[in-house]
């Protein structure tokens, strides 16, 4: 849950089309809980519940907590995670460089969050676009704890935002030799910056490479196509 200024709010995302503000806002008093407001995000599927009062609100979280990932209404049953629209937290069993991560939202045609790396496999994900880092918090969800990085092949387990236990990342980010204020480290993350500008651009014209030559290819069988139809059709005189 978070406090933003005078009200709190937790925010859930999966749910398919059919399901509206009202149809979740009826749920939840349906159950005797506290709400406020049922806010829909322009990325489909994404809601941030909304409430004044802190106590109401931890009840109403708590609720959705206890069905783990499975909303039923009126009969029908929806999957439906915890989301985050300003945040993700990503605690990986890998000591990825930022480059690295950066490369992996890339090579899935993703928004690339700005990657601010907190401890030992730990990273804080940031962007300004709500719907942006809705997006990037659903492809993470759909691959159930692990990815599989483009720059060397590996694979590192995950886990996300409130997945993460507490003391783990207390751990991650007191964990020597890391200290994110060492100078040495500062130098580090400005260095890891320009490496993900290098790798971005490097992709990019990979990227425009191969359309080049899917349309080059495409123009020569258009060509090819248009000279066997020449070669097919016959003057009419030519037809007895």
């Amino acid at each position: 849950m978070v406090k933003q200024d005078s009200y709190y709010y937790f925010t859930i995302s999966g749910l398919p089309l059919m399901v509206t503000p009202k149809m979740i806002g009826k749920y939840i008093e349906s159950k005797d809980l506290k709400y406020t407001q049922v806010q829909p995000f322009n990325f489909l599927g994404a809601f941030r519940i909304v409430g004044y009062y802190e106590t109401d609100m931890i009840v109403t979280e708590s609720h959705f907590k206890g069905l783990k990932g499975e909303l039923k209404i009126d009969g029908i049953k929806y999957l439906f995670f915890f989301s985050e629209h300003k945040q993700i937290k990503l605690l990986l069993n890998l000591n990825i460089d930022v480059p690295e991560l950066g490369a992996y939202f890339i090579r899935h045609q993703l928004p690339v969050p700005n990657i601010f790396k907190a401890g030992i496999g730990l990273c804080y994900l940031t962007k300004e676009n709500a719907n942006e880092i809705l997006a990037i918090d659903y492809h993470l969800q759909q691959l159930n704890g692990a990815l599989v990085l483009p720059v060397n092949g590996q694979m590192s387990q995950f886990l996300r935002n409130d997945d993460i236990p507490p003391n783990w990342e207390d751990e991650a980010i007191h964990r020597e030799p890391f200290n994110r204020y060492d100078e040495e480290n500062i130098e580090v993350m400005e260095n890891e910056e320009e490496e993900i500008e290098r790798i971005t651009e490097e992709i990019i014209a990979k990227l425009n490479e191969k359309d080049r030559e899917k349309e080059a290819s495409l123009n020569s069988s258009r060509e090819k196509l248009k000279q066997l139809k020449n070669q097919r059709s016959f003057p009419n005189d030519q037809i007895k």
